[in-house]
């Protein structure tokens, strides 16, 4: 689960005003998150990332208000908290089998412009090692539509005094380099962090990247802007397949496709909302497209990346500030458990691990297109089969989809949303009814167990033969992709 510090949990447990448009510091805290991980772990997820610990400009107030982020860095070589409650988040989440990954923002650092503007001046005490002029690229205006500029150019809200400019850290320098590399090094072993998710990835230089990772020695993923650059670019043809009802199914099917073909895509960050980008409740109310959205993430390929808040059913932020609101102030009850999409969300992760332990295949096996439709999408990812529909909550009836399954024929499946059973026929084949928009995840009854969290009712012993038999299976479909 992706966390804004700030804006998850206090350390003493008060739940103070926040207003996310006031762009200020609320007072969440490393030891806030230690204190509520409970909530995290009960929703299925076991890992947390979360926001840059480095060093940032102070809570003064700036034009584009104060720091709570964490993505205005000064001292890269300094932590904004001690390393002791560093330490205790990292030994906490691994006590609980838990993994961290930290937020890094290795591209800028962040310079309040004076009232006098005098220029930026590296060597004023506040930027650590980074301390003269030639670790930074010359100030220039940054054209994020050129891969040339991008890579050099400063970042600017605005050049008035007060305001925040971004310095473009000049990562081609081998000094630089030799500073940054040893830094993640050191972060990684000393605090124990077991992945990093690098900030503004997409504005460096990529053979930086290569020394980085290789000095962090932990997975690493990378922030990219649009879906024509690289891996976590799914969300956009997703974002729009499933938030209107006249969603394009064929640009969803197009995008799996040519990921699957061009990357390696067990390896990607899925995300359907993060702090950039609008809550998908900002964009439509419908319960069931909402229901289609989430669920995405967790029947597809990579690591299912979930945004703080969204499991709250009332995180309506249409980005940047409104998307960053404090978790305490998004339910009567803060950290109620026993809110919808909470639910939701908790059996999506259990349906997605009881998949992992079935078949020694899940996590590696690319998901492949079945079949769609213009309102709906059949997706097979062995042993999930799962279809997605845009119909929305005010479909007009019901509608029958058959579709080819990588089950043996007789395979009584279940749909672990609704715990209810149904058997593949003779030629291989499912059909689901798709009524009210709902979406429909898969699972062969014999991959479900009394300690998988979902469906109690109705799970039964099966015998060790035919869970082989199962194991072994054809791991994806034959039939090609049709539309209509």
């Amino acid at each position: 689960m992706g966390v804004v510090t700030d804006r998850f949990a206090t350390t003493n447990g008060t739940n103070p005003r926040c207003v996310a448009s006031e762009r200020v510091f609320c007072g969440g805290s490393w030891l806030g998150l230690v204190r509520q991980l409970d909530y995290i772990q009960e929703m299925g997820f076991d890992a947390v990332w979360i926001s840059p610990i480095q060093e940032s400009i102070d809570n003064m107030d700036v034009g584009a208000g104060q720091a709570y982020h964490r993505y205005w860095p000064t001292n890269h070589f300094a932590l904004q908290d001690t390393a002791a409650n560093l330490l205790t988040l990292s030994d906490a989440l691994h006590a609980r089998g838990m993994a961290l990954m930290v937020d890094m923002v290795e591209n800028h650092v962040a310079w309040k412009v004076p009232d006098n503007r005098a220029a930026f001046n590296p060597a004023n005490g506040q930027y650590g090692a980074l301390n003269r002029s030639e670790d930074y690229h010359p100030p220039c205006v940054i054209n994020y539509s050129s891969v040339q500029n991008r890579d050099v150019c400063w970042i600017y809200t605005t050049n008035t005094p007060k305001s925040v400019v971004l310095p473009d850290i000049n990562t081609t320098s081998a000094r630089v380099r030799t500073l940054l590399y040893n830094r993640v090094s050191e972060l990684v072993k000393t605090y124990r962090i077991d992945g990093l998710r690098c900030d503004a990835a997409w504005l460096i230089e990529i053979d930086f990247w290569k020394g980085y990772t290789e000095a962090a020695g932990v997975f690493t993923m990378g922030e990219v802007l649009n879906g024509g650059e690289s891996l976590d670019v799914v969300y956009y043809p997703l974002s729009r397949a499933f938030t209107s009802t006249s969603g394009s199914m064929k640009d969803l099917s197009n995008m799996i496709g040519t990921l699957a073909f061009s990357y390696d895509t067990t390896v990607l960050g899925g995300f359907v909302s993060n702090h950039d980008i609008p809550r998908p409740r900002s964009i439509t109310k419908d319960s069931s497209l909402l229901a289609n959205l989430f669920s995405f993430s967790f029947i597809s390929d990579g690591i299912p990346v979930f945004y703080c808040g969204d499991e709250t059913d009332n995180a309506v932020g249409a980005g940047d500030p409104l998307n960053r609101e404090a978790l305490w102030t998004l339910s009567s009850t803060p950290y109620d458990t026993s809110l919808t999409t909470y639910k939701a969300v908790t059996l999506l992760n259990a349906v997605r691990k009881a998949a992992g332990l079935f078949s020694l295949n899940f996590w590696d096996l690319k998901m492949t297109v079945v079949q769609y439709t213009s309102n709906d999408i059949v997706l097979s990812k062995y042993p999930l089969m799962s279809v997605l529909t845009n119909r929305g909550s005010k479909q007009s009836g019901s509608s029958v989809i058959t579709f080819p399954t990588s089950y043996p024929a007789g395979t009584v499946v279940v749909n672990t949303l609704l715990c209810t059973k149904s058997t593949v026929n003779a030629a291989g084949q499912l059909s689901a009814l798709i009524a009210g928009g709902l979406p429909q995840i898969f699972l062969p009854l014999s991959a479900i167990t009394s300690d998988s969290g979902f469906c109690p009712s109705i799970v039964t012993a099966q015998p060790c033969a035919s869970k082989t038999a199962l194991r072994t299976a054809a791991s994806s479909p034959t039939a090609s992709i049709s539309s209509s």
